[in-house]
């Protein structure tokens, strides 16, 4: 592959200091990018970590880049070695079921694997969704789109790696955006909070978010500026004390990623949709929710998936490290639960 890339690399200039040599710049390059560790951790066989660091970021600007990559798909293309897609993580898929048609007539459908968890349904009101799997599959298909369901138990450190390594495998093509939209929610309060409640939902809901992103920066494919990292997030804490902090610990790692996952141009954003009935409101919630917001209504799941496939977009590649409120203007007011009602219980 050397022999098709070095003609591709910027020539010495006429004036001035030769270049480093190129393909140890490269190697430092691909070493970062394969282990995710810190410049500074570099190799001395591969060179200084700062040349290494500025070069990427020139080649990025002058072009340079673009031309490997044409260079690269244009060998790998002719035996059919890559394609993209987006994984997509929803331990609770029937939630976003009807998201499924909210692509817009003549957009390029994208490939889609997603998660889900039929035991934690079961601990749920709802009940366990036989063959809601299969249905999604099918509603993703009729808009042009394949799809895998990986059933993934987020409590284990090792699934991450495994939905990872599942998406590529089952679609034949590399991850190019993760949308983070699983999530352990069960409501309780300060004093009424079990140990066990708080420990899962944090390895749910912070600690496989964060495992998921680092799988996805590690194995990131490019090319430069096209990846995206978008996590449903939340502002509710009263009452539901484990899941709001847990999310609270998301924003964080998310924006952690805009920044440190620069040097492979990948945007990373935090999306709070609001309130959105997906099955889990009561009858009090909607109405009083409803008369909360200032549009006076309900969001919906197709409305967050526009969101979301417009942050995925070209067009949607300048957003980047932002807490986005998608939610008809309703901010939680400090002291209710998640009927909007004042708590004055304790």
């Amino acid at each position: 592959m050397w022999d098709r890339i070095e003609p591709l690399m910027p020539a010495d200039p006429v004036r001035g200091r030769r270049w480093a040599d190129h393909r140890r710049t490269l190697e430092a390059i691909a070493w970062k990018y394969r282990t995710c560790s810190p410049w500074r951790d570099l190799p001395d066989e591969l060179g200084s970590f700062q040349t290494a660091h500025k070069r990427l970021i020139r080649w990025a600007v002058d072009g340079t880049w673009e031309r490997i990559l044409a260079a690269v798909l244009a060998a790998v293309d002719a035996d059919a070695d890559i394609g993209w897609t987006v994984s997509v993580d929803s331990t609770v898929c029937r939630a976003y079921q009807h998201a499924a048609g909210a692509r817009k007539k003549g957009a390029p459908s994208r490939d889609i694997a997603f998660t889900y968890w039929t035991p934690y349904d079961a601990r749920m009101p709802w009940g366990p969704d036989h063959g809601t799997p299969e249905e999604l599959s099918a509603r993703l298909a009729e808009v042009g789109a394949r799809a895998a369901a990986l059933e993934a138990d987020l409590t284990d450190p090792d699934a991450a790696a495994a939905v990872l390594n599942g998406a590529g495998a089952a679609l034949g093509r590399p991850v190019t955006a993760l949308v983070l939209a699983h999530a352990e929610s069960v409501a309780s309060g300060l004093l009424d909070t079990s140990l066990e409640s708080f420990d899962r939902h944090f390895a749910v809901n912070v600690r496989a978010s964060w495992l998921l992103i680092r799988a996805y920066a590690k194995h990131f494919p490019g090319p430069y500026g096209s990846g995206r990292i978008i996590a449903l997030t939340s502002d509710h804490t009263v009452g539901n004390l484990p899941y709001g902090a847990s999310k609270g610990a998301l924003d964080r790692i998310t924006l952690a990623a805009a920044r440190e996952l620069e040097v492979l141009g990948v945007t990373a954003n935090a999306v709070n949709p609001g309130p959105v009935d997906t099955g889990w409101m009561t009858d009090q919630a909607r109405q009083t929710l409803a008369r909360a917001t200032p549009l006076g209504r309900l969001g919906t799941p197709r409305e967050c998936a526009h969101l979301v496939a417009f942050l995925c977009s070209s067009e949607g590649g300048w957003i980047n490290g932002q807490l986005l409120h998608s939610n008809g203007g309703l901010q939680y007011v400090p002291g209710t639960d998640d009927t909007g009602t004042v708590d004055r219980s304790v």
